[in-house]
């Protein structure tokens, strides 16, 4: 039986370290807002209600079909940039798609 080579993890470096703290902070916060918000039964304070409202959704504005296609481009790319472009990797790094 042949060994299978190990894959090569890149060691974890400050920004590593900065990513996960900002993440941990970001999602904390969010946390302490949205529950304040919905233990006190201010369902209009919710990160939604505050999104949909900035982008004409509810209630309806002018710009409504801007803000939905907005809202749907953007997560949109977000999807296709963490799940399909190549990252740091430097194996492909200046590759054509």
């Amino acid at each position: 039986m042949t060994p299978v080579p190990l894959k090569r993890v890149r060691p974890k470096t400050r920004y590593t370290y900065g990513w996960l703290a900002w993440a941990a902070i970001s999602a904390g916060g969010f946390a302490i807002l949205e529950g304040v918000a919905l233990a006190r039964g201010e369902h209009g304070n919710t990160l939604s209600c505050h999104w949909r409202r900035v982008m004409g959704i509810y209630p309806e504005k002018p710009w409504t079909p801007a803000g939905k296609a907005a809202v749907i481009t953007g997560l949109a790319w977000v999807a296709y940039h963490i799940a399909f472009e190549p990252g740091d990797d430097p194996r492909t790094r200046n590759v054509a798609r």
